[in-house]
Protein backbone atom coordinates (compact mmCIF):
# COMPACT_ATOMS: atom_id res chain seq x y z
CA UNK A 1 0.00 0.00 0.00
CA UNK A 2 1.30 3.47 -0.84
CA UNK A 3 1.99 6.08 1.81
CA UNK A 4 -0.26 9.15 1.86
CA UNK A 5 2.38 11.33 0.18
CA UNK A 6 2.92 8.79 -2.61
CA UNK A 7 -0.83 8.39 -3.08
CA UNK A 8 -1.18 12.15 -3.40
CA UNK A 9 1.58 12.28 -6.04
CA UNK A 10 0.11 9.37 -7.95
CA UNK A 11 -3.37 10.91 -7.97
CA UNK A 12 -1.85 14.18 -9.17
CA UNK A 13 -0.23 12.33 -12.08
CA UNK A 14 -3.36 10.36 -12.96
CA UNK A 15 -5.54 13.44 -12.60
CA UNK A 16 -4.31 14.55 -16.02
CA UNK A 17 -6.36 13.03 -18.85
CA UNK A 18 -3.50 12.97 -21.37
CA UNK A 19 -1.19 11.22 -18.92
CA UNK A 20 -3.86 8.56 -18.39
CA UNK A 21 -4.16 8.14 -22.17
CA UNK A 22 -0.39 7.76 -22.50
CA UNK A 23 -0.33 5.11 -19.76
CA UNK A 24 -3.18 3.19 -21.44
CA UNK A 25 -1.30 3.28 -24.75
CA UNK A 26 1.96 2.11 -23.18
CA UNK A 27 0.11 -0.76 -21.53
CA UNK A 28 -0.34 -2.17 -25.03
CA UNK A 29 3.30 -1.84 -26.13
CA UNK A 30 6.33 0.48 -25.94
CA UNK A 31 6.13 3.63 -28.08
CA UNK A 32 8.39 6.50 -29.04
CA UNK A 33 7.54 10.19 -28.70
CA UNK A 34 6.34 10.89 -32.24
CA UNK A 35 4.24 7.73 -32.21
CA UNK A 36 2.50 8.77 -28.99
CA UNK A 37 2.01 12.27 -30.38
CA UNK A 38 0.45 11.00 -33.62
CA UNK A 39 -1.77 8.34 -32.03
CA UNK A 40 -3.12 10.54 -29.24
CA UNK A 41 -3.00 13.83 -31.18
CA UNK A 42 -0.98 15.59 -28.48
CA UNK A 43 1.81 18.04 -29.32
CA UNK A 44 5.30 16.49 -29.12
CA UNK A 45 6.41 19.03 -26.51
CA UNK A 46 3.46 18.16 -24.26
CA UNK A 47 4.15 14.44 -24.73
CA UNK A 48 7.79 14.96 -23.72
CA UNK A 49 6.74 16.89 -20.60
CA UNK A 50 4.31 14.14 -19.55
CA UNK A 51 6.85 11.38 -20.23
CA UNK A 52 9.63 13.09 -18.31
CA UNK A 53 7.36 13.60 -15.30
CA UNK A 54 6.31 9.94 -15.26
CA UNK A 55 9.91 8.83 -15.83
CA UNK A 56 11.00 10.82 -12.76
CA UNK A 57 8.27 9.10 -10.75
CA UNK A 58 9.58 5.73 -12.02
CA UNK A 59 6.29 4.89 -13.71
CA UNK A 60 8.01 4.73 -17.11
CA UNK A 61 11.40 3.52 -18.33
CA UNK A 62 13.17 3.89 -21.68
CA UNK A 63 15.07 1.69 -24.09
CA UNK A 64 16.61 2.22 -27.54
CA UNK A 65 16.09 0.19 -30.71
CA UNK A 66 18.62 -0.52 -33.46
CA UNK A 67 17.83 2.83 -35.06
CA UNK A 68 18.57 4.56 -31.75
CA UNK A 69 14.97 5.60 -31.32
CA UNK A 70 13.96 6.09 -27.72
CA UNK A 71 11.03 3.91 -26.67
CA UNK A 72 9.03 4.44 -23.49
CA UNK A 73 7.35 1.60 -21.65
CA UNK A 74 5.64 1.01 -18.31
CA UNK A 75 8.31 0.01 -15.81
CA UNK A 76 5.70 -0.75 -13.16
CA UNK A 77 2.07 -1.43 -13.92
CA UNK A 78 -0.37 -0.60 -11.17
CA UNK A 79 -4.00 -0.48 -10.14
CA UNK A 80 -5.70 1.99 -7.84
CA UNK A 81 -8.57 0.51 -5.85
CA UNK A 82 -10.84 2.75 -3.81
CA UNK A 83 -12.61 0.78 -1.10
CA UNK A 84 -16.20 1.85 -0.34
CA UNK A 85 -15.78 0.43 3.18
CA UNK A 86 -12.77 2.67 3.79
CA UNK A 87 -14.70 5.73 2.66
CA UNK A 88 -17.71 4.74 4.78
CA UNK A 89 -15.54 4.16 7.85
CA UNK A 90 -13.75 7.47 7.36
CA UNK A 91 -17.06 9.30 7.10
CA UNK A 92 -18.39 7.49 10.18
CA UNK A 93 -15.35 8.47 12.24
CA UNK A 94 -15.91 12.12 11.34
CA UNK A 95 -19.66 12.02 12.09
CA UNK A 96 -20.71 13.25 15.57
CA UNK A 97 -22.18 10.69 17.97
CA UNK A 98 -25.56 12.47 17.96
CA UNK A 99 -25.75 12.04 14.21
CA UNK A 100 -25.13 8.30 14.62
CA UNK A 101 -27.99 8.06 17.13
CA UNK A 102 -30.34 10.06 14.94
CA UNK A 103 -29.40 7.93 11.95
CA UNK A 104 -30.05 4.73 13.91
CA UNK A 105 -33.46 6.01 15.03
CA UNK A 106 -34.39 7.00 11.49
CA UNK A 107 -33.23 3.62 10.25
CA UNK A 108 -35.50 1.79 12.68
CA UNK A 109 -38.47 4.03 11.88
CA UNK A 110 -38.31 3.67 8.11
CA UNK A 111 -36.92 0.15 7.81
CA UNK A 112 -40.27 -1.48 7.17
CA UNK A 113 -41.37 1.04 4.55
CA UNK A 114 -38.03 1.03 2.76
CA UNK A 115 -37.96 -2.77 2.61
CA UNK A 116 -41.45 -2.86 1.13
CA UNK A 117 -40.58 -0.24 -1.48
CA UNK A 118 -37.37 -2.07 -2.33
CA UNK A 119 -39.19 -5.36 -2.83
CA UNK A 120 -41.68 -3.68 -5.17
CA UNK A 121 -39.07 -2.10 -7.41
CA UNK A 122 -36.21 -4.61 -7.30
CA UNK A 123 -37.25 -6.77 -10.27
CA UNK A 124 -37.67 -4.00 -12.92
CA UNK A 125 -34.54 -2.30 -11.63
CA UNK A 126 -32.54 -5.53 -11.83
CA UNK A 127 -33.68 -6.14 -15.41
CA UNK A 128 -32.70 -2.59 -16.39
CA UNK A 129 -29.30 -3.03 -14.75
CA UNK A 130 -28.70 -6.31 -16.59
CA UNK A 131 -29.68 -4.74 -19.91
CA UNK A 132 -27.41 -1.78 -19.28
CA UNK A 133 -24.55 -4.12 -18.30
CA UNK A 134 -24.93 -6.25 -21.42
CA UNK A 135 -25.06 -3.12 -23.57
CA UNK A 136 -21.83 -1.84 -22.03
CA UNK A 137 -20.13 -5.21 -22.52
CA UNK A 138 -21.22 -5.29 -26.16
CA UNK A 139 -19.73 -1.83 -26.70
CA UNK A 140 -16.51 -2.85 -24.95
CA UNK A 141 -16.21 -5.99 -27.08
CA UNK A 142 -16.65 -3.94 -30.27
CA UNK A 143 -14.09 -1.37 -29.14
CA UNK A 144 -11.57 -4.05 -28.17
CA UNK A 145 -11.96 -5.77 -31.53
CA UNK A 146 -11.48 -2.41 -33.27
CA UNK A 147 -8.42 -1.72 -31.14
CA UNK A 148 -6.92 -5.10 -32.06
CA UNK A 149 -7.41 -4.34 -35.76
CA UNK A 150 -5.86 -0.89 -35.38
CA UNK A 151 -2.86 -2.26 -33.49
CA UNK A 152 -2.35 -4.88 -36.20
CA UNK A 153 -2.46 -2.18 -38.88
CA UNK A 154 -0.14 -0.01 -36.82
CA UNK A 155 2.35 -2.87 -36.42
CA UNK A 156 2.43 -3.38 -40.19
CA UNK A 157 2.83 0.36 -40.72
CA UNK A 158 5.66 0.53 -38.21
CA UNK A 159 7.42 -2.29 -40.06
CA UNK A 160 7.18 -0.26 -43.28
CA UNK A 161 8.56 2.81 -41.48
CA UNK A 162 11.52 0.78 -40.21
CA UNK A 163 12.20 -0.52 -43.72
CA UNK A 164 12.22 3.03 -45.09
CA UNK A 165 14.53 4.20 -42.30
CA UNK A 166 16.93 1.38 -43.16
CA UNK A 167 16.74 2.37 -46.83
CA UNK A 168 17.46 5.99 -45.90
CA UNK A 169 20.49 4.98 -43.81
CA UNK A 170 21.99 2.73 -46.47
CA UNK A 171 21.26 4.57 -49.73
CA UNK A 172 21.52 8.22 -48.67
CA UNK A 173 24.86 8.20 -46.85
CA UNK A 174 26.34 10.78 -49.21
CA UNK A 175 23.60 13.31 -48.44
CA UNK A 176 22.87 12.57 -44.79
CA UNK A 177 26.38 12.28 -43.51
CA UNK A 178 26.06 12.14 -39.73
CA UNK A 179 23.97 10.46 -37.09
CA UNK A 180 22.78 13.87 -35.88
CA UNK A 181 21.49 14.75 -39.36
CA UNK A 182 19.78 11.37 -39.61
CA UNK A 183 18.04 11.83 -36.26
CA UNK A 184 16.99 15.36 -37.25
CA UNK A 185 15.38 14.36 -40.55
CA UNK A 186 13.61 11.41 -38.90
CA UNK A 187 12.20 13.72 -36.22
CA UNK A 188 11.17 16.35 -38.78
CA UNK A 189 9.54 13.71 -40.99
CA UNK A 190 6.67 13.64 -38.51
CA UNK A 191 6.06 17.31 -37.77
CA UNK A 192 7.44 20.84 -37.79
CA UNK A 193 9.29 21.90 -34.68
CA UNK A 194 11.93 24.26 -33.31
CA UNK A 195 15.63 23.69 -32.71
CA UNK A 196 15.05 23.86 -28.94
CA UNK A 197 12.36 21.17 -29.04
CA UNK A 198 14.54 19.01 -31.29
CA UNK A 199 17.38 19.37 -28.81
CA UNK A 200 15.12 18.20 -25.99
CA UNK A 201 13.62 15.38 -28.04
CA UNK A 202 16.98 14.02 -29.24
CA UNK A 203 18.87 14.75 -26.02
CA UNK A 204 21.42 16.64 -28.12
CA UNK A 205 22.98 20.07 -27.37
CA UNK A 206 21.24 22.97 -29.12
CA UNK A 207 24.51 24.02 -30.78
CA UNK A 208 24.91 20.59 -32.38
CA UNK A 209 21.26 20.58 -33.47
CA UNK A 210 21.59 24.07 -34.98
CA UNK A 211 24.72 23.03 -36.88
CA UNK A 212 22.99 19.95 -38.24
CA UNK A 213 19.95 21.99 -39.31
CA UNK A 214 22.16 24.51 -41.13
CA UNK A 215 23.83 21.67 -43.02
CA UNK A 216 20.48 20.16 -43.99
CA UNK A 217 19.21 23.58 -45.09
CA UNK A 218 22.25 24.04 -47.31
CA UNK A 219 21.56 20.65 -48.92
CA UNK A 220 17.94 21.57 -49.62
CA UNK A 221 16.51 18.89 -47.35
CA UNK A 222 15.21 21.09 -44.54
CA UNK A 223 13.69 24.55 -44.63
CA UNK A 224 12.98 27.07 -41.90
CA UNK A 225 9.74 28.97 -41.39
CA UNK A 226 10.04 31.44 -38.53
CA UNK A 227 11.34 29.46 -35.56
CA UNK A 228 10.14 26.12 -36.96
CA UNK A 229 11.94 23.65 -39.21
CA UNK A 230 10.39 21.16 -41.60
CA UNK A 231 11.29 18.80 -44.43
CA UNK A 232 11.24 20.47 -47.85
CA UNK A 233 8.36 19.46 -50.07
Amino acid sequence: MLEDENVSRMLDILGNKNRRRIIMLLRERPCFVTEISDLLMISPKAVIDHLQLMEREQILSVRYDLNRRKYYYLSNDFQIVISPEAISNAESEEMPASAHNEGDARGVAVAGGARAAGDASSKPSAKADIGRTLGCLSDIRYLMESRTELLSDLKALESEVNDKILELKTSCKEIIGSETELNLVLALAGYETSAEDLSQLLKTPVTEVAEGLRGLEAKGIVERKGSLYRICE
